[in-house]
């Protein structure tokens, strides 16, 4: 199985990536870099990293 992985400058354009990536769900990102997807009720969520100004989310 191939590793994704997104970047992206800002928070507002990986959130874009990532709805654009994976249709499915009602995706957020909190504090922290932790990004939520739920999905009929059920919350999922994952780690999004930024380093140098740069945002990485890896599934």
């Amino acid at each position: 199985m191939e590793r994704i992985i997104l970047e992206a400058y800002s928070k507002r354009e990986m959130l874009e990536k990532i709805k654009r990536f994976y249709i499915d769900g009602i995706w957020k990102i909190g504090e922290g870099g932790t990004v939520y997807n739920t999905i009929d009720g059920k919350e999922s969520h994952f780690h999004v990293e930024e380093s140098n100004g740069v945002w990485r989310f890896g599934k």
